[in-house]
């Protein structure tokens, strides 16, 4: 069997990371989530870890990733608004997530991974009933 690459490395330690913030309340897909039929009612809180774009064929690998943390809507309201408390914590375990993979990459030493902030977009469908946060950031590794 092969070794992993440092790609596979590095994003199995973030989902793994991930799967632990706020003692494991999120759901943790790398990939797309399709918000219009998650089950919310199962998993309350979720995220998706992407990559946008990537080189290849290059000795360091440079990835925009993107992560998105959702969460339902709550209530029955037509109209409803951004729950700026969630946003925070979305901030907040956002902020813990990649200080733990930074750690992790550190002392596992079988990746090194270079980290750029990028910028972050809130997200709200009130169609399909969900809240929450794009991050975007770019690492190499």
């Amino acid at each position: 069997m092969t070794k992993p690459s440092n790609r596979t490395l590095a994003f199995r330690s973030l989902k793994d990371i991930s799967k632990k913030a706020r003692n494991g309340a999120y759901f943790v897909k790398r990939g797309a989530v399709e918000w219009e039929i998650f089950p919310f009612p199962t998993f309350p809180l979720a995220i998706s870890i992407q990559v946008s774009e990537r080189t290849v064929g290059q000795e360091i690998n440079k990835l925009d990733c993107a992560m998105e943390f959702g969460a339902p809507i709550p209530g029955k309201d037509e109209h409803p608004g951004i729950d700026d408390e969630l946003m925070d914590r979305f901030d907040e375990d956002y902020e813990a997530i990649i200080a733990a993979w930074r750690k992790a990459a550190d002392e596992a030493g079988n990746f090194v991974l270079a980290f750029a902030f990028g910028r972050a977009e809130e997200f709200h469908d009130a169609d399909y009933r969900v809240q929450g946060v794009t991050y975007h950031f770019t690492i190499s590794i």
